[in-house]
C-alpha cells in the first residue's frame, strides 16, 4: 500500500510541474505541434500525442529500407497517436526498428510497450536510468548509428535530465525538451520547474551550437518535443550568440 501511495504521489507532482511547466512555455509563445506535418521533403512525419497535458511530439523517419524509427515514443502506453501516423505511412508496429529517446521522462517513454521489438536507444550517462528491455542501448556523444541506410548521430546535452541527448537525421535536429521553439523564429533554454539544471542544460546546447556550426553539419530544420519546428540551424545559433 505504501509503494502505491508513493507511486500515486510521484505522478501527480510530474502531472503538476508538466501543467506548470506548460502555462511557462504558453506564456513565451511557443510555437504549436501540427499532427501530420512533415518534415526534410517527407522523410520525417510528426505524430502529436494528446495524452500528455501539454501534447508531445514522436516523430517518425522513414528509413531507406521501408522500415521506421521514432524519436521519442509519446505518452500513450498504446502509442495510439504513433499508431495512426504510421497507419498513414502504409507500415504498423512492426515496421519500427528503433526508438531514440531524447530522455526518459515519461511523457517521451510512455509509449515504448507498443513497440516490444525495436531496439530503445538513449545517451550513456553514468547513474541514468536505462528504458526497460533486453533490446535498450545506450550512445555515446557524437557517435551515429545507421539504420536502413541512413544515419543518426547522438549528441549529449545534459541539462533538462541528466540523460538528456539530441539526434541529428536527414537534417532534422531533434532536441526533445533540452530547447523550446517560438512563434518568433527564436529558441529558448531547457524549461524551468522540470528541468533537473537548467544552467547545465543551456551550457549545453551552446557548446552543441558551437559543435554543429565548426562542422558545417547540415540542419535544415530544429524539432522540439513539445513544440512546433524551425527551419535552419540559425535559430540556435542566434540563441547561443554564435555568428
Amino acid at each position: 500500500m505504501k509503494r502505491v501511495l508513493t507511486f500515486a504521489l510521484i505522478t501527480l507532482l510530474v502531472l503538476v510541474a508538466l501543467v506548470v511547466g506548460g502555462a511557462w512555455l504558453a506564456r513565451k509563445g511557443m510555437s504549436p505541434l501540427v499532427d501530420g506535418q512533415t518534415l526534410a521533403g517527407g522523410r520525417v512525419l510528426v505524430a502529436v500525442d494528446p495524452t500528455s497535458p501539454m501534447p508531445v511530439a514522436a516523430y517518425l523517419l522513414r528509413l531507406d529500407d521501408g522500415k521506421v524509427a521514432l524519436v521519442d515514443a509519446g505518452m500513450d502506453p498504446q502509442a495510439r497517436a504513433v499508431r495512426g501516423a504510421l497507419a498513414r505511412l502504409g507500415a504498423s508496429e512492426a515496421d519500427v526498428v528503433a526508438v531514440f529517446l531524447t530522455h526518459v521522462h515519461g511523457d517521451h517513454a510512455g509509449g515504448l510497450p507498443a513497440f516490444p521489438r525495436a531496439v530503445r536507444y538513449r545517451m550513456d550517462v553514468p547513474g541514468a536510468p536505462a528504458p526497460a528491455g533486453s533490446t535498450a542501448r545506450r550512445l555515446g556523444d557524437g557517435e551515429t548509428v545507421t539504420l536502413g541506410g541512413n544515419p543518426v548521430q547522438a549528441f549529449a546535452v545534459p541539462g533538462h535530465t541528466p540523460e538528456s541527448g539530441a539526434f541529428l537525421a536527414f537534417g532534422v535536429l531533434f532536441l526533445g525538451d533540452a530547447a523550446a521553439g517560438q512563434y518568433n523564429g527564436r529558441i529558448g533554454g531547457p524549461p524551468p520547474f522540470v528541468s533537473t539544471d537548467r544552467k547545465r542544460g543551456q551550457a549545453s546546447l551552446r557548446a552543441l551550437a558551437a559543435r554543429l556550426k565548426a562542422a558545417g553539419a547540415q540542419v535544415d530544420a530544429l524539432a522540439f518535443g513539445h513544440q512546433g519546428p524551425l527551419k535552419g540551424l540559425d535559430p540556435l545559433l542566434a540563441w547561443a550568440h554564435i555568428s
